[in-house]
């Protein structure tokens, strides 16, 4: 590459200086020829006092005057030469550096847009990585084939416009930030970008172009949003920590009273009671004991697990929620399973996840009691490539996912839920704590049938 750009630049010297040294030469010899076609003999005679040839007009005998043309007319071409060959090395060299800045700009998260005008103006400039972006290529945005309008989120583009008319209506604006803010893709993907423009005016304060930079920030939003729930999380922890404390002792308590009670009534039924007491306060206190390894999140805590440990722990902070919603569980997975090395909290948060998605699908289908309600969990060891994987498969019998949005249902802030049920973070997060494992979050449904998760961990 730097050899290439060398040759150019040697060339924009040398290619000036050769077609001047070319002309002058043909110069010359035109005027040789054209002195000695239109003299007469005799008036050569007279001139010389000898016979002049033509290789005495070119060369041995020039009259003074056509040298001087010859030689100020060659001189003219060098001095010209020279100055065409400085301009193509300077512009060359401007090129350069274009070609450097629009490299660095196309290989960053960095779009840059120029408008022409205020709020209302037409795209004049957009830089090619806008593709990477938006799925628009450039020329298809500076056609205005693509309205405005379809590529900023409809709950942003008043907010958004609002914004920019404030910037460019006031005189002393000469650049602006505005609000992270949505944009939609070709694919009808949501990107959160931050945007920084600067605004240019006329002599008498009309904005003649605005210059903005768009910054692709959606990864930063999502671990933004991780972070708000893993805060919320360890505030449940702490609540947890507490409450378990506060419910522990006289939960003990409780269990100690039925168990005396057992052991003094001679009455079967009232020991059939007792022993029910003492069930029901061990599955609240085995409860409170997941509730609180749940919330205890430790990203370099990993260590062996065995698969049915982990669907047991998720089961008991989940079953009874399934069971009020009247929906038949499977659980086919052998305890002769391998054990995994993972992050035992964050595994059974992906469980958790994909169990509650499972139970508002079928809940979405079936409102009431349906023996179709079903809700199963499998597991199996296979291969890929040279590695052996734990393959966890959640499956419902809910409306199924339609192909456009499995593409897009990891994707963060996507959901086909309402605000209020969702957030689009759910799979999004579980799938990087699959990918933060070594392993694999995927989807496999066919609407009106099934939903299968397979969650794919390594096996040590």
């Amino acid at each position: 590459m730097r050899s290439d750009k060398t040759a150019r630049c040697i060339w924009c010297v040398l290619g000036p200086l050769l077609i001047s040294l070319s002309l002058g030469v043909i110069f010359w010899i035109a005027d040789a020829v054209y002195g000695y076609l239109a003299f007469s003999a005799r008036v050569r005679f007279l001139l010389f006092e000898q016979p002049l040839s033509l290789r005495d007009s070119l060369l041995d005998r020039i009259p003074p005057h056509d040298l001087y043309i010859r030689i100020a007319f060659l001189v003219m071409c060098l001095v010209a030469a020279a100055l065409v060959a400085a301009f193509l090395v300077r512009r060359r060299q401007a090129e350069f550096r274009l070609e450097r800045v629009n490299r660095i700009v196309e290989n960053s998260d960095a779009v840059a847009f120029e408008w022409n005008g205020d709020q209302d103006s037409s795209l004049s400039f957009v830089t090619k990585n806008v593709e990477q972006l938006l799925g628009y290529t450039a020329d298809e945005l500076r056609s205005g084939r693509i309205p405005v309008e379809s590529l900023i989120h409809s709950a942003d583009f008043q907010d958004i416009r609002e914004e920019i008319r404030a910037a460019v209506s006031d005189p002393s604006t000469g650049s602006y930030a505005l609000s992270p803010h949505r944009l939609i893709t070709r694919e009808g993907e949501v990107r959160w970008v931050d945007v920084r423009g600067s605004i240019h005016r006329d002599a008498h304060g009309k904005v003649t172009q605005r210059d903005e930079v768009l910054v692709d920030i959606t990864e930063q939003r999502l671990l933004e949003h991780r972070l708000q729930e893993q805060q919320k999380l360890e505030s449940i922890g702490i609540l947890s920590a507490g409450v378990a404390h506060e419910i522990n002792n006289p939960l003990t308590g409780v269990i100690n009273y039925a168990e005396l009670i057992s052991s003094r009534v001679e009455d079967e039924s009232l020991k059939e009671f007792s022993t029910g007491i003492i069930t029901e306060g061990q599955r609240i206190a085995r409860i409170v004991s997941s509730l609180l390894a749940f919330t205890r999140r430790d990203a370099d805590a990993r260590d062996f697990v065995r698969p049915r440990d982990l669907i047991d722990v998720v089961l008991t902070l989940v079953g009874a929620t399934l069971r009020k919603d009247q929906i038949a569980l499977t659980v086919a997975l052998s305890d002769t399973l391998p054990e995994i090395v993972v992050n035992r909290q964050e595994i059974e948060q992906v469980l958790v996840n994909l169990l509650m998605n499972g139970r508002d699908a079928l809940n979405q289908r079936f409102q009431e009691y349906d023996e179709g309600k079903q809700l199963s969990i499998r597991g199996k060891v296979m291969r890929r490539g040279a590695r052996e994987l734990l393959r966890i498969t959640v499956e419902d019998a809910g409306e199924g996912i339609s192909p456009d949005i499995a593409k897009q249902i990891f994707d963060p802030f996507f959901t086909t839920k309402s605000r209020a049920e969702g957030t689009g973070l759910g799979l999004a997060i579980s799938l990087s704590i699959a990918k933060a494992h070594h392993g694999d979050l995927s989807v496999e449904s066919e609407p009106g049938q099934y939903t299968r998760f397979h969650l794919d961990l390594p096996l040590p």
